[in-house]
């Protein structure tokens, strides 16, 4: 649960298991307002139940080992303050009777500063990333990063002028052999922004890509048979883009030409994933 305040008409959200009802994401939006809920039936403990928050937006998740999740119910926009209350819920549902509730493999995880962390575009289901021991993982819907606009879930900071972007992709669901995990440098966050990006797919290889101005077409040079885990690499030296792939993070190679178009000094730069990642 992640609660405003320890008053018991506080605003919420709760992603629970219950013994005979299954899964349920239960949220109230204002003080003392009414609770409302979405139900997953035919769950039982044990299960493994996740809430993301991203700004004001609230999203719950199930799933059966902890790795494959699904949404239950829909992203819940509620005005909560910054500062909250996040831990393990339990109701006996009967005053005076005690319900006892095991949990396992707790974790509150939140991306280190300056990373941030957005849905771009429409994606569909709201995603979510999480940083543990030093790697990313990034859950992530939306249709694709290509041609006019994207659809995907962004882990990026801000930044100016020339970088060097590279990450070692571990793993890459297989949603879709077109689906595409990597690094990119972004102008804006709008769906349509002019963009660069070095990805890997679960069937078709790696890919540089790039979409030279806003809302127009994305072009792509390829290179089948490479697939996670690999490094990616994305350089910009003033209007001049490049992207790279490797095995070891040493030994790199050029994927397509070099591309040069104008991009503004203020950029994003990250990890981005439609469709987990480093």
């Amino acid at each position: 649960m992640i609660r405003e305040a320890l008053d018991p008409s506080a605003k919420n959200i709760a992603m629970l298991i219950t013994p005979g009802n299954g899964a349920e994401i239960q949220y109230r939006t204002s003080a003392a307002g009414s609770t409302s809920y979405a139900t997953r039936g035919g769950l039982t403990a044990p299960y493994w139940v996740r809430l993301t928050r991203t700004g004001n937006n609230f999203a719950g998740y199930c799933s059966p080992d902890g790795t494959n999740w699904t949404q239950v119910g829909s992203t819940q926009v509620i005005t909560m303050n910054s500062n909250t209350y996040v831990g393990l819920s339990v109701t006996s549902h009967h005053d005076g009777t005690l319900c006892t509730a095991t949990f396992a493999k707790v974790s509150l995880v939140s991306l280190p500063s300056p990373w941030l962390t957005a849905d771009i575009g429409n994606a569909g289901v709201t995603g979510s990333s999480i940083y543990v021991n030093g790697a990313f993982t990034v859950f992530g819907a939306g249709a694709d990063i290509y041609n006019s606009a994207d659809a995907f879930r962004y882990v990026y900071m801000n930044g100016s002028g020339d970088c060097d972007v590279m990450a070692q992709v571990l793993t890459v669901g297989n949603t879709d052999p077109w689906a595409r995990a990597g690094v990119m440098i972004r102008e804006t966050l709008n769906s349509n922004a002019a963009n660069v990006a070095m990805v890997v797919t679960p069937g078709n290889g790696v890919s540089f890509q790039y979409r030279t101005n806003t809302g127009g077409p994305t072009s792509l040079s390829g290179s089948n048979g490479t697939q996670a885990p690999c490094w990616v690499r994305v350089i910009r030296s003033g209007n001049l883009f490049a992207g790279y792939v490797s095995s070891d993070g040493t030994n790199w190679s050029q994927v397509g030409a070099m591309q040069k178009f104008a991009m503004a000094a203020n950029v994003c730069r990250g990890a981005s994933k439609p469709g987990q990642i480093l």
